[in-house]
């Protein structure tokens, strides 16, 4: 191929990019209904602004909010007196919990039976998925995005990182499925001392670690929020100071990211050995490393023995990466209307990530015709007394 034809070549394909990108927000701006004029506020915002990168970062945050949303209806508010009873108690440093369990006071688990019994069946049928998109301002998205850049670009540990790394794992602006609040203002402002000590440190991963220090000191583990059906916004946290891995995974990305930390969650849906799961948060280091740790906790986690397999006799079968944009390779990606597949497999943001953790292979399994004619996918098994799939495939 020659020079000219190249030339020819590069263009088209960067022009095909492009109004690929273009679809993908115009779909976005389709979603949105009576919102649609706050997004394009965004865009012409920073189209007037000149500033080419920031525009790129606007448009892909757009189109990344497609389909992104979270809970919400009256229920929600029938949980408030639980949560402010847990913040009375930090408030007046009474102790949640024994050191030595990880179950809450009984004082705490009378509190939570007593909400349980102002909540019926019928109460679950009025939550809604309120969809991001038609939810977020103008104003909150820029001060986002403004907000990121500058915690990208002025600490000497984010200096490495390149704007793709930026637009996955830094300015995204939630973890789960929780309600979108300003966590990159409040981290910002909380753990500017801390930060401040690193001024002259371009590693990460010791960031990481002295704000996961800061978040011990005020937010720890308790088995009964597993009985708490959403995912926990900042205010959430900030009440409860207690919570799951999730939840104290949600605290360190909102805690990371805001100090211009590139991190990702990673999680294992399903044991091989037993029932449950683990989740856990990780750290892009300078040389383009995950290097992954548990939520709120400086208990750092080597590659190939996640969640101290010895101790806990747990066994690692798969481990998924939760991401910002859709994968193509997820099955909730693939899957047509009529395909019926497991809950837990029915996120489109998420992608494999075992081989980054353990040495992996393919799996050859015979399958007998008449039943391989009537199923589109199957799926592994974690054990042989449990039927929980770990894995699905076409």
């Amino acid at each position: 191929m020659n020079f000219k034809r190249l030339y020819s070549f590069l263009v088209l394909l960067q022009f095909a990019v492009f109004l690929q990108a273009q679809s993908l927000i115009d779909l976005s701006l389709q979603q949105v209904g009576n919102n649609r004029s706050e997004l394009e506020k965004v865009i012409t915002f920073y189209t007037q602004s000149g500033d080419k990168q920031k525009l790129a970062a606007a448009q892909y945050f757009i189109t990344n909010m497609y389909g992104q949303f979270f809970y919400d209806g009256p229920i929600m508010k029938k949980y408030n007196p639980f949560f402010q009873y847990l913040d009375s108690l930090n408030k007046n440093n009474i102790p949640k919990r024994d050191k030595t369990t990880l179950s809450l006071n009984k004082s705490i688990e009378d509190c939570w039976i007593d909400i349980q019994k102002t909540i019926s069946q019928s109460d679950y049928s009025t939550i809604k998925q309120r969809l991001d998109n038609t939810f977020l301002s103008s104003q909150q998205i820029i001060k986002h995005i403004d907000l990121a850049f500058d915690v990208w670009k002025k600490n000497p540990w984010s200096m490495s990182y390149s704007f793709n790394e930026f637009c996955e794992y830094i300015l995204p602006y939630k973890a789960f499925n929780e309600k979108p609040e300003a966590w990159m203002e409040y981290f910002s402002s909380r753990n500017k001392n801390t930060l401040s000590f690193f001024a002259y440190n371009s590693n990460p991963v010791l960031v990481a670690d002295s704000l996961n220090k800061e978040l011990e000191k005020w937010f720890s583990f308790g088995t009964l929020l597993y009985n708490y059906p959403f995912d926990m916004e900042l205010s959430r946290l900030l009440e409860s100071h207690v919570g799951t891995c999730k939840h104290m995974v949600t605290a360190s990305l909102y805690a990371f990211r805001s100090a211009g930390i590139a991190c990702a969650i990673d999680y294992c849906k399903q044991y091989g050995n037993r029932s449950q799961g683990h989740t856990w948060i990780c750290v892009l280091d300078n040389n383009k490393q995950m290097i992954p740790v548990n939520g709120a906790s400086t208990e750092w986690l080597p590659m190939g023995y996640v969640f101290d397999e010895q101790t806990l006799n747990v066994k690692i079968p798969k481990i998924f990466r939760k991401t910002f944009a859709p994968q193509s390779s997820s099955l909730a990606y693939i899957r047509t209307k009529n395909d019926i597949i497991p809950p837990m497999f029915e996120d489109v943001r998420e992608k494999d990530v075992t081989s980054e953790y353990m040495p992996v292979s393919d799996v050859k399994i015979a399958i007998d015709k008449q039943i391989a004619a009537d199923v589109k996918f199957a799926y592994l098994g974690s054990t042989e007394k449990l039927s929980i799939p770990c894995y699905i495939r076409e």
